[in-house]
Protein backbone atom coordinates (compact mmCIF):
# COMPACT_ATOMS: atom_id res chain seq x y z
CA UNK A 1 0.00 0.00 0.00
CA UNK A 2 1.38 3.47 -1.15
CA UNK A 3 2.30 5.98 1.83
CA UNK A 4 -0.27 8.73 2.36
CA UNK A 5 2.70 11.52 2.20
CA UNK A 6 5.96 11.14 0.08
CA UNK A 7 7.93 12.77 2.19
CA UNK A 8 10.52 12.85 -0.57
CA UNK A 9 8.31 15.30 -2.27
CA UNK A 10 7.39 17.80 0.07
CA UNK A 11 11.29 17.92 1.34
CA UNK A 12 12.08 18.75 -1.94
CA UNK A 13 9.19 21.24 -2.76
CA UNK A 14 9.99 23.14 0.58
CA UNK A 15 14.17 23.07 -0.68
CA UNK A 16 12.75 24.89 -3.60
CA UNK A 17 10.73 27.25 -1.63
CA UNK A 18 13.93 28.08 0.50
CA UNK A 19 15.98 28.70 -2.64
CA UNK A 20 13.46 31.32 -4.69
CA UNK A 21 12.92 33.01 -1.24
CA UNK A 22 14.25 36.36 -0.60
CA UNK A 23 16.40 35.92 2.88
CA UNK A 24 17.79 39.96 2.56
CA UNK A 25 14.49 40.83 1.31
CA UNK A 26 12.86 39.76 3.96
CA UNK A 27 14.77 40.96 6.67
CA UNK A 28 14.71 44.34 5.28
CA UNK A 29 11.16 44.55 5.42
CA UNK A 30 10.81 43.08 8.63
CA UNK A 31 13.17 45.95 10.21
CA UNK A 32 11.65 48.62 8.44
CA UNK A 33 7.88 47.55 9.67
CA UNK A 34 9.75 47.20 13.09
CA UNK A 35 10.92 50.81 12.95
CA UNK A 36 7.84 52.17 11.38
CA UNK A 37 5.52 50.67 13.67
CA UNK A 38 7.52 52.18 16.84
CA UNK A 39 7.65 55.54 15.97
CA UNK A 40 3.93 55.81 15.65
CA UNK A 41 3.37 53.75 19.79
CA UNK A 42 4.07 55.91 23.02
CA UNK A 43 6.05 54.53 25.47
CA UNK A 44 4.24 53.36 28.95
CA UNK A 45 4.11 54.80 31.81
CA UNK A 46 4.07 51.91 34.26
CA UNK A 47 7.00 49.81 34.81
CA UNK A 48 8.58 46.48 36.31
CA UNK A 49 11.51 44.46 36.86
CA UNK A 50 11.89 40.67 37.51
CA UNK A 51 14.27 38.27 36.60
CA UNK A 52 14.05 34.90 34.10
CA UNK A 53 15.53 31.98 34.42
CA UNK A 54 15.47 28.96 31.33
CA UNK A 55 16.75 25.71 31.12
CA UNK A 56 16.82 24.21 27.45
CA UNK A 57 17.56 20.27 27.30
CA UNK A 58 18.32 18.60 23.98
CA UNK A 59 19.32 15.88 21.52
CA UNK A 60 19.70 15.62 17.98
CA UNK A 61 19.73 12.36 15.80
CA UNK A 62 20.42 12.73 12.06
CA UNK A 63 17.55 15.55 11.11
CA UNK A 64 15.83 15.94 14.09
CA UNK A 65 15.97 17.41 17.57
CA UNK A 66 14.02 16.86 20.86
CA UNK A 67 14.67 18.77 23.57
CA UNK A 68 12.55 19.87 27.61
CA UNK A 69 12.42 22.79 28.69
CA UNK A 70 11.62 24.56 31.82
CA UNK A 71 11.02 28.24 32.87
CA UNK A 72 10.75 30.52 36.34
CA UNK A 73 10.15 33.88 36.03
CA UNK A 74 9.73 37.01 38.82
CA UNK A 75 7.61 40.26 38.60
CA UNK A 76 7.16 42.89 41.28
CA UNK A 77 10.27 44.23 41.50
CA UNK A 78 11.67 40.69 41.44
CA UNK A 79 9.31 40.04 44.74
CA UNK A 80 7.12 37.54 43.52
CA UNK A 81 7.15 34.64 41.05
CA UNK A 82 5.41 35.17 37.58
CA UNK A 83 5.23 32.20 36.31
CA UNK A 84 6.84 28.54 36.06
CA UNK A 85 6.82 26.29 32.98
CA UNK A 86 7.75 22.82 31.85
CA UNK A 87 7.69 22.04 28.47
CA UNK A 88 8.67 20.07 25.21
CA UNK A 89 9.72 21.03 22.02
CA UNK A 90 11.12 19.22 18.43
CA UNK A 91 12.82 20.42 15.42
CA UNK A 92 13.31 18.94 12.10
CA UNK A 93 16.26 20.29 10.06
CA UNK A 94 15.08 20.59 6.41
CA UNK A 95 18.83 22.26 5.55
CA UNK A 96 21.49 23.57 8.13
CA UNK A 97 19.26 26.92 6.69
CA UNK A 98 16.28 25.88 7.03
CA UNK A 99 14.17 24.56 10.56
CA UNK A 100 11.07 23.37 11.18
CA UNK A 101 10.03 23.38 15.01
CA UNK A 102 6.69 22.93 17.22
CA UNK A 103 6.83 22.85 21.36
CA UNK A 104 4.40 22.49 24.10
CA UNK A 105 4.24 24.25 27.45
CA UNK A 106 2.01 24.32 30.66
CA UNK A 107 2.53 27.43 32.54
CA UNK A 108 1.54 27.74 35.86
CA UNK A 109 0.76 31.29 36.37
CA UNK A 110 0.74 33.59 39.96
CA UNK A 111 -2.36 35.27 39.79
CA UNK A 112 -3.52 37.03 43.18
CA UNK A 113 -2.72 34.48 45.42
CA UNK A 114 -3.77 32.03 43.11
CA UNK A 115 -2.50 29.46 40.50
CA UNK A 116 -3.51 29.51 36.97
CA UNK A 117 -2.42 27.02 34.47
CA UNK A 118 -2.28 27.58 31.07
CA UNK A 119 -1.44 25.89 27.84
CA UNK A 120 0.35 26.71 25.05
CA UNK A 121 1.25 25.41 21.42
CA UNK A 122 3.63 26.61 18.46
CA UNK A 123 4.83 25.49 15.34
CA UNK A 124 7.49 27.78 13.85
CA UNK A 125 10.30 28.09 11.37
CA UNK A 126 13.22 29.59 11.26
CA UNK A 127 15.99 30.98 8.30
CA UNK A 128 19.42 31.22 9.36
CA UNK A 129 21.78 32.60 7.19
CA UNK A 130 26.12 32.82 8.22
CA UNK A 131 28.34 35.58 7.19
CA UNK A 132 31.58 35.07 7.74
CA UNK A 133 31.58 34.76 11.88
CA UNK A 134 28.04 36.31 12.00
CA UNK A 135 24.96 34.48 12.20
CA UNK A 136 21.70 35.84 11.31
CA UNK A 137 18.16 34.28 12.42
CA UNK A 138 14.66 35.36 11.37
CA UNK A 139 12.06 32.61 13.22
CA UNK A 140 8.80 33.34 12.41
CA UNK A 141 6.37 31.66 15.31
CA UNK A 142 2.65 30.92 15.62
CA UNK A 143 1.43 29.88 19.15
CA UNK A 144 -1.84 29.68 20.60
CA UNK A 145 -2.09 30.09 24.83
CA UNK A 146 -5.36 28.47 26.38
CA UNK A 147 -6.58 30.45 29.28
CA UNK A 148 -8.82 28.57 31.79
CA UNK A 149 -11.96 29.79 33.07
CA UNK A 150 -12.92 31.40 36.43
CA UNK A 151 -14.65 32.73 38.85
CA UNK A 152 -14.86 36.08 36.83
CA UNK A 153 -14.25 35.07 33.17
CA UNK A 154 -14.91 32.30 30.91
CA UNK A 155 -11.70 29.99 28.74
CA UNK A 156 -10.15 31.83 26.58
CA UNK A 157 -7.50 31.63 23.66
CA UNK A 158 -4.91 34.04 22.17
CA UNK A 159 -3.13 33.24 19.16
CA UNK A 160 0.06 35.14 18.11
CA UNK A 161 2.29 35.68 15.83
CA UNK A 162 5.53 35.99 16.90
CA UNK A 163 8.58 37.78 14.81
CA UNK A 164 12.08 37.57 15.69
CA UNK A 165 15.26 38.66 14.20
CA UNK A 166 18.57 37.71 16.02
CA UNK A 167 22.09 38.44 15.68
CA UNK A 168 25.08 36.61 17.45
CA UNK A 169 28.85 36.76 16.98
CA UNK A 170 30.32 33.09 16.60
CA UNK A 171 34.40 31.99 16.55
CA UNK A 172 35.14 28.60 17.62
CA UNK A 173 37.69 29.68 19.60
CA UNK A 174 36.19 31.94 21.49
CA UNK A 175 34.17 31.21 24.52
CA UNK A 176 32.05 34.53 24.87
CA UNK A 177 29.82 35.01 21.65
CA UNK A 178 27.69 38.62 21.88
CA UNK A 179 24.03 37.89 20.62
CA UNK A 180 21.43 40.59 20.14
CA UNK A 181 17.48 40.17 19.09
CA UNK A 182 14.40 41.94 18.75
CA UNK A 183 11.14 40.39 18.43
CA UNK A 184 7.18 41.48 18.05
CA UNK A 185 4.03 39.71 19.12
CA UNK A 186 0.61 40.45 16.67
CA UNK A 187 -2.24 39.34 17.76
CA UNK A 188 -4.25 37.33 15.70
CA UNK A 189 -7.79 36.40 16.95
CA UNK A 190 -9.51 39.30 18.68
CA UNK A 191 -10.92 41.16 15.83
CA UNK A 192 -10.67 44.89 16.46
CA UNK A 193 -7.92 44.36 19.06
CA UNK A 194 -5.45 41.96 16.42
CA UNK A 195 -1.99 44.12 15.58
CA UNK A 196 1.41 44.21 17.52
CA UNK A 197 0.85 44.79 21.16
CA UNK A 198 4.01 43.75 22.62
CA UNK A 199 8.06 44.28 21.48
CA UNK A 200 11.01 42.74 22.81
CA UNK A 201 14.53 44.22 22.60
CA UNK A 202 17.62 41.71 24.15
CA UNK A 203 21.00 42.39 24.19
CA UNK A 204 23.35 39.61 25.58
CA UNK A 205 26.62 37.12 26.06
CA UNK A 206 26.81 33.67 25.64
CA UNK A 207 29.11 31.88 27.78
CA UNK A 208 30.14 28.43 26.29
CA UNK A 209 31.22 26.31 29.38
CA UNK A 210 32.11 23.37 26.84
CA UNK A 211 30.71 21.90 23.57
CA UNK A 212 27.71 20.75 25.03
CA UNK A 213 27.06 23.36 27.60
CA UNK A 214 26.46 27.30 27.19
CA UNK A 215 25.26 29.46 29.32
CA UNK A 216 23.54 33.11 28.39
CA UNK A 217 23.78 36.71 30.35
CA UNK A 218 21.35 38.97 29.26
CA UNK A 219 18.84 41.91 29.46
CA UNK A 220 15.54 42.77 28.19
CA UNK A 221 13.14 45.46 27.59
CA UNK A 222 9.23 44.35 27.11
CA UNK A 223 7.24 47.70 25.77
CA UNK A 224 3.45 47.11 25.68
CA UNK A 225 0.49 49.30 26.27
CA UNK A 226 0.19 48.61 29.78
CA UNK A 227 3.46 48.50 31.19
CA UNK A 228 7.32 48.20 30.38
CA UNK A 229 8.93 45.36 31.94
CA UNK A 230 12.74 44.94 32.22
CA UNK A 231 14.14 41.51 33.11
CA UNK A 232 17.91 40.34 33.81
CA UNK A 233 18.02 36.10 32.26
CA UNK A 234 19.47 33.70 32.53
CA UNK A 235 19.41 31.26 30.05
CA UNK A 236 21.61 27.38 30.36
CA UNK A 237 21.31 25.05 27.02
CA UNK A 238 22.57 21.90 27.24
CA UNK A 239 22.86 19.34 24.44
CA UNK A 240 23.21 15.79 25.17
Amino acid sequence: MAPLFNYNLITFLIMGLRNVIPVRRVLCIFIFHVITTISFKGFSQEKDFGSWVDVDVSHKSDKFMFGLLGEFYTKSQNKSVDRVSIGAKGDYFLSPALVLGTGYLLMDYSKENLNELRNRVYVQIELKKYLSNWHFSLRERMQLTLYPETKEKESNAFLYWRNRIKVDYQRTNFKIEPVFDIESFCLANKGRLNGIDEYRYSLGLNYKLSTKHKIKFYGLISNTYKAKFYALGLDYSLKL
